[in-house]
């Protein structure tokens, strides 16, 4: 089923005015029982042509590594990535930070976050406001600290 899906969704980007099979794909999913099933929820959850309501609904699911591909996913609705922001996982917020398309104050609010790793996840992301790298320069991890400064360099050196 997993294949059937991945067939579904190449074939729905690759046809001309894909917007009006969006309907159909979704209807396609709610039929399929992925639902209930580990490999075809995560499948899904990381895929950027998953339709936005797919996403959204996978983020409340109750597997951390569901909610992992979904913070990670560039796709993932905006209103989403905001509420992931406070997931009690620290693992979701990893993924968070990681994602190109986190709006600039979810990822200044990652970076007080307690755990370091998730810090220094946003000290990488190029998105991240230079005011709160140099704040992360600072920070108490030594890794924290010199990759915020890394990207500062490589944001100065870019543009």
């Amino acid at each position: 089923m997993v294949a059937l899906i991945g067939q579904l969704l190449s074939v729905h980007g690759a046809e001309k005015g894909a917007k009006s099979n969006v309907n159909i794909i979704e209807r396609l999913f709610k039929k399929l029982d992925y639902v209930t099933k580990f490999s075809h929820r995560h499948f899904v959850a990381q895929r950027r042509d998953a339709p936005q309501s797919v996403l959204a609904l996978f983020s409340l699911d109750g597997d951390p590594d569901v909610r992992d591909r979904i913070a990670g996913n560039p796709s993932t609705p905006k209103s989403v990535l905001i509420r992931l922001a406070s997931d009690m996982r620290w693992s979701v917020r990893y993924r968070l930070a990681d994602n190109p398309s986190t709006p600039k104050f979810v990822l200044t609010k990652l970076s007080k976050d307690a755990n370091a790793d998730v810090r220094h996840t946003v000290a990488m992301n190029l998105n991240t406001p230079k005011t709160i790298l140099k704040k992360l320069s600072n920070d108490q991890d030594i890794g924290v600290s010199l990759q915020a400064l890394h990207t500062l360099k490589e944001l100065t050196d870019w543009r």
